[in-house]
């Protein structure tokens, strides 16, 4: 372990107290520490395990002493005095709590066993190790978007929780998971709890970023000594920016990849009162407030049993609001190239559950009254021969479920008629194709390594199968230009044509941090990496905002480009994809705009577009108005009144 020059030879404690005078009153900004434990698995950016992140406190940077507020709980002060300590302080004032408590009969001081099945369930001797505060751990997962809870949106489940929560679970651990996106008020939660073990908190990416860290500061507040942890795919492909010393107040711990290993041995050493010194994939602060990183973790094996801890959910109405539906994942990795995509930057290893593990899984989802899966994997159809296997043992099985998953162009096409008929019988009913783009030049430059033309065949294929198709469309993707983008959406209205229930998501293209097109962009002057992580929270791929657009001529064209295409999507979709509105007085309306969007469209009359223009005024003042009724929704008085209208919808 690295320490400062200071402490070579000398006592710590004695360390800390001569640093402590000499940093009084310093750094009394951050009146709120955060300690946030990290595990990150390779999955879409929406299954974010907790990832690693890094570091660094200011030299000046201390933790703020707790002083006892009139209700018993401890707060932070701002001024007074400001003692310096890392991780390593905090772990010793919970030892020593637990040691004084006298709840650690029977076990030795430096170890505490859990041998549990392999379900988390634990024995009868283990449970008073279940109650104790200090073998508990806080799972948080924050707001997503910022109108959740909405009616309009079917709540995603908190898969990176889940996942680290089952190596937990199976060592003893009481585990407790917080979702910020249906429990409008977690912090009158966390009030009613004791103190646990460390939190946790898991980041994906986006504007969960911006939520994190807000929750992550509350935390601090109410928990002054406890450490937090970070992770998720952001904090696994940025690490540089959770280490750095501005947030060094909200962060003690970072792990760097899949964490369902490392949070193991984190939770084990945090009740040793030991360091973290020896766990790859971590990041750390020792006694002197420096964070110390160790070497990245290698992959780790796939667990074969068990999956996700959906039993820590508790009202599973919560999240499918009565639609029967469950996210899973069977599989992590994707071994293929594409420049723009975050998966191959975290993993290219394909790494598969058996499938007659999955099988068992479904079989008491099905029990349960699940009658939908939704596969969240990377790759679903990477092992072709897998997927068909997995298809025949839920024939066999009796399985009466309808499953989705996604797949590549390429991938899905070489599937047979036979093949084909095969998943159906079996239950599948959607593919969700990564499509990106209709233009055979736009997708060689980015590196997606498929044959557009088998595009329509497969369509074709796929509505005699009974196969409902979802197409991603990304729109400004290096390369592309106006005749490229019109080539795309007419392939598009091809599809539509040969299966007119398709559903199309429409993504602007924005890269992805630690991708190929990241760095490329940075090279080229069209991207300046952000250097905080404030300053990531900023990185807007709908409006492009941020001041970094308005440098360089490069990037005001590239803005200006993107915002042209935008428009093009825009009357396309007005054009021919748009749904019928439900109301009467609205459908002449729509048959107006309809008819509107195909004369632009089809005549290239991109010019003078004041439609365009209103409709993006109107469309901004909607969503801050959502965002404004979605905060109204998560006060104390409406909460519940809200989360029981979603589930009623």
């Amino acid at each position: 372990m690295q320490r400062c020059s200071s402490c070579v030879g000398r006592n710590d404690r004695s360390h800390r107290r001569s640093t402590r005078a000499s940093s009084s009153g310093a750094y009394a900004r951050n009146s709120k520490r955060v300690a946030t434990l990290g595990v990150a698995s390779p999955g879409m950016l929406i299954v974010s395990l907790l990832g690693g992140q890094r570091i660094t406190r200011p030299r000046a940077a201390v933790v703020p002493r707790a002083t006892p507020h009139a209700s018993g709980r401890s707060s932070l002060t701002r001024s007074g005095t400001w003692p310096r300590g890392g991780l390593t302080v905090l772990m010793t004032r919970a030892f020593n709590k637990v040691r004084r408590s006298g709840e650690r009969e029977g076990l030795s001081r430096g170890h505490r066993s859990a041998d549990t099945s392999a379900g988390g369930h634990t024995s009868r001797g283990e449970t008073r190790a279940l109650d104790d505060p200090q073998r508990t751990v806080v799972l948080l997962y924050s707001l997503v978007e910022p109108d959740f809870p909405s009616v309009r949106t079917r709540l995603p489940l908190p898969l990176a929780p889940l996942a680290v929560a089952r190596p937990l679970l199976g060592a003893g651990y009481k585990v407790e998971v917080v979702d910020q996106n249906v429990d409008p008020r977690p912090l009158d939660r966390l009030a009613a709890m004791p103190p646990p073990l460390f939190v946790g908190i898991s980041c994906m990416g986006g504007y969960q970023i911006t939520s994190a860290m807000a929750l992550a500061r509350k935390v601090a507040h109410l928990w002054p000594d406890v450490p937090r942890v970070w992770g998720g795919w952001n904090p696994t492909l940025l690490p540089e920016l959770y280490e750095a010393d501005d947030v060094a107040p909200i962060v003690d711990v970072v792990v760097r990849g899949r964490g369902e290993v490392p949070v193991l041995e984190i939770a084990r050493r945090l009740e040793q009162g030991r360091d973290l010194d020896g766990i790859d994939g971590v990041s750390w602060r020792d006694e002197c407030g420096a964070m110390q990183r160790n070497p990245d973790a290698p992959w780790y094996e796939t667990p074969s049993r068990p999956a996700l801890a959906y039993e820590l959910l508790g009202n599973p109405d919560d999240y499918i609001t009565g639609a029967g539906v469950l996210n899973y994942i069977s599989s992590y990795g994707c071994p293929h190239r594409c420049s723009f995509c975050g998966i191959p930057a975290g993993t290219q290893t394909f790494r598969p559950l058996p499938n007659e593990h999955v099988v068992e899984d479904l079989v008491q989802a099905s029990e349960r009254g699940m009658h939908t899966i939704e596969f969240f994997d990377d790759n679903f159809f990477t092992d072709k021969r897998r997927a068909l296997d997995l298809a025949q043992r839920l024939i066999e099985a009796g399985v009466e479920l309808e499953w989705n998953t996604n797949a590549r162009v390429d991938q899905f096409s070489k599937l047979s008629d036979d093949e084909l008929a095969l998943l159906v019988r079996s239950g599948y009913r959607r593919v969700n194709l990564g499509y990106e783009t209709g233009d055979q030049q736009v997708a060689d430059g980015v590196r997606k390594d498929i044959d557009l033309g088998e595009m329509d065949g497969l369509a074709e294929r796929c509505r005699r199968a009974g196969i409902h198709i979802s197409l991603n469309l990304m729109v400004g993707l290096p390369g592309e230009d106006t005749a490229s983008l019109v080539r795309s959406l007419e392939s598009l209205w091809r599809v539509h044509s040969i299966q007119p229930e398709t559903s199309i998501a429409w993504y602007m293209f924005m890269p992805a941090p630690a991708t190929p097109l990241w760095r490329q962009f940075a090279e080229q002057g069209l991207l300046t990496l952000p250097t905080t992580l404030a300053e990531h929270t900023q990185y807007q791929d709908l409006y492009l905002a941020h001041p970094w657009y308005y440098v360089s001529p490069a990037r005001r064209v590239f803005r200006e480009r993107r915002t042209k295409h935008k428009q093009i999507v825009w009357w396309y979709y007005i054009g021919w994809v748009a749904a019928e509105p439900h109301l009467a007085a609205l459908k002449s309306l729509h048959r107006l705009r309809q008819r509107w969007g195909r004369w632009r469209f089809s005549g290239r009359h991109f010019a003078l577009p004041l439609d365009w223009w209103a409709f993006t005024l109107a469309d901004r003042l909607r969503w801050r108005w959502r965002w404004m009724l979605a905060a109204l929704y998560r006060t104390r008085p409406l909460a519940r009144w809200n989360l029981n209208r979603i589930r009623k919808g």
